[in-house]
């Protein structure tokens, strides 16, 4: 079982390139990250805004269904609300 220790330098050489390892790892994350932060963004909003007016003038037979859809899911939705007894 001798031949299968390890020396204290091998411990503290294995110890340390766990570290920079881990270090690596963790600079690669931030990198991705900060490219994340950087990458431009959207209001939900104006997405909201820009598929809507992308629906109501397509001839997409797809967007059609989903229009129906939609407006069956609005009429769903008002009454619900106006079923609501507000106190």
């Amino acid at each position: 079982m001798a031949g299968y220790e390890l020396r204290q330098g091998d411990v503290k050489n294995k110890k340390q390139s766990m570290a920079d390892l881990k270090l690596r790892r963790l600079n690669e994350l931030n990198l991705r990250l900060r490219e994340d932060l950087d990458r431009p963004r959207i209001r939900v909003s104006e997405a909201s805004m820009r598929l809507v007016c992308f629906a109501a003038f397509s001839d997409c037979f797809k967007i059609k269904d989903i229009r129906y859809l939609m407006s069956t899911g609005a009429k769903i939705l008002t009454l619900l609300h106006n079923s609501v007894d507000v106190a």
